[in-house]
């Protein structure tokens, strides 16, 4: 028996609309990125940081396979695009490509090339996930199937690109700093 995929947590109590479409997305996106294993998610409030210009939005912790939203002030397309582009983080924790001693502190996705790649797949991928699904409610069923197809090849290409460049780099030697060595965080 398979465990339930998802678990959704309203900590701020006010996110009735978003819990109502992310149980309608999270189906769509399981299907399109193929994790394995069962993600949590937590919409919370916090109002100091949503008062930050450049606050947070969402983060994944790979360690605890959860997803965290930032909700305050938000339109609920952005949350559910926040929350598209973590369950990619989750789709390459659950294919093992966030192992390592890959840095995940601060400027990570300036720092660390594997980092970065990562991040171009999440943004990428995570989006257009994202508009398939919106697209397929919508009614345009063709061209979310052809986007469907689309994103498969942009993906199966994503993967084969960052794992000649991590190739590449163990090849070439790449030394850790002491920034590497750092206990894995949050993306």
């Amino acid at each position: 028996m398979m465990p339930k995929m998802f678990k959704i947590n309203d900590a701020s109590q006010k996110c009735g609309d978003v819990v109502q479409h992310a149980e309608q997305f999270l189906p769509f996106a399981h299907k399109k990125m193929g994790f394995q294993k069962p993600i949590s998610i937590n919409l919370i409030s916090d109002p100091k940081n949503a008062k930050n210009p450049l606050g947070k939005t969402a983060y994944y912790d790979p360690n605890e396979l959860k997803i965290t939203v930032f909700v305050d002030n938000r339109h609920l397309k952005d949350i559910l695009r926040s929350l598209a582009h973590e369950l990619v983080h989750h789709t390459q924790n659950c294919r093992g490509d966030l192992g390592g001693d890959n840095y995940t502190g601060p400027g990570y996705a300036q720092k660390d090339k594997h980092m970065r790649k990562m991040e171009g797949e999440a943004y990428l991928s995570g989006n257009l996930c994202f508009r398939d699904w919106e697209d397929s409610l919508k009614g345009n069923m063709t061209m979310a199937e052809n986007k469907n197809q689309s994103l498969k090849r942009e993906n199966k290409t994503m993967r084969t690109k960052v794992k000649k460049i991590s190739l590449k780099e163990a090849d070439e030697g790449v030394e850790c700093d002491e920034e590497k060595k750092c206990p894995k965080g949050q993306l």
